[in-house]
Order: structure tokens, then C-alpha cells, then sequence
């Protein structure tokens, strides 16, 4: 069966992350209902999550990807509400 369908438990990822297992968002983005709406705050938020990890200050961020610091802080916390992150 596995021949066929491929084994099931491949991590194959998703367009965010090549590996479910290295993923550095909390919770899956295929199982937040209606993601595909806040795709451009996703996408901007793992940009900024990577660059906080790496040591990196608002101001900095924000110049970095075109946008203020306090709305690369916005699209940081929209994506964690969505993800449920306390």
C-alpha cells in the first residue's frame, strides 16, 4: 500500500517550512481555519520571528522588510493569535 501512496508519515512540510519536525511556528498552519486569508501577515511574521531569534531589534526588522517596526510587532502577534500563542 505504501508503494502507492507513499509512506504516510513522510515529513514532507508545507510552503512555510521544508520540515514539519524543524517548523519554528508553535502550532501547524493547515490546521488554523481560514489561513489562507492571512497569508501576507504569515509570511512577513515568520520573516520577523526568524529575525528575532537571531538577535534583532524592531527598528532594525522593520527597515529590513520595507516596514515600521511597530507593524513588523503587529504581524508578529496576529500570527501568534492565530496560532493561539500565549
Amino acid at each position: 500500500m505504501t508503494e502507492y501512496y507513499g509512506d504516510p508519515r513522510t515529513d514532507t512540510g508545507c510552503k512555510y517550512c521544508p520540515s514539519c519536525l524543524n517548523c519554528t511556528f508553535p502550532k501547524c498552519l493547515e490546521e488554523v481555519p481560514h489561513y489562507e486569508r492571512h497569508e501576507k501577515y504569515l509570511e512577513r511574521a515568520k520573516k520577523v520571528f526568524d529575525m528575532r531569534e537571531k538577535g534583532m531589534d524592531w527598528p532594525d526588522i522593520g527597515k529590513m522588510l520595507g516596514i515600521s517596526g511597530r507593524t513588523a510587532q503587529r504581524d508578529l502577534q496576529i500570527c501568534n493569535s492565530l496560532l493561539a500563542v500565549k
